[in-house]
């Protein structure tokens, strides 16, 4: 992906995630002080860039300047796209990604199926009571 068509990229996922038109943004442009985004829009910003481009990020290993600026974030996007194109995860970049967010939600999924059937269980033992 050249850099222009990312930077694009990036432009479309900040107008989704922050609901308003965003154009024209420079290398420049601070993420968090001139378009006031939040923790929860820079998730689904990843989200969008992840479907865009790809790749896999794991929020836990983002450092804050790598959002500090358009241009940042895209040097990193442009890191993890390296990365995953050479097999190399690049510290845990196809690890979780935003679907890591969501895991302990997904854990509690798992152990909710076993105790639906412990429950099973325990009315079938409580069948043979009668």
């Amino acid at each position: 992906m050249e850099r222009q068509e990312l930077l694009l990229t990036i432009e479309k996922a900040l107008s989704e995630v922050l609901e308003r038109p965003i154009s024209g943004l420079t290398e420049e442009t601070a993420l968090f002080d001139e378009l006031q985004l939040t923790s929860i829009a820079v998730l689904g910003m990843l989200m969008s860039v992840e479907e865009a481009t790809g790749i896999s990020v794991d929020p836990e290993g983002l450092d804050i300047d790598d959002l500090r600026t358009l241009g940042s974030f895209a040097d990193y996007v442009e890191a993890a796209i390296r990365a995953e194109g050479a097999g190399d995860a690049g510290g845990g970049v196809d690890g979780g990604g935003p679907a890591s967010t969501g895991s302990a939600g997904s854990t509690a999924g798992v152990g909710g199926a076993g105790d639906t059937a412990g429950a099973a269980d325990a009315g079938r033992a409580g069948e043979g009571a009668s």
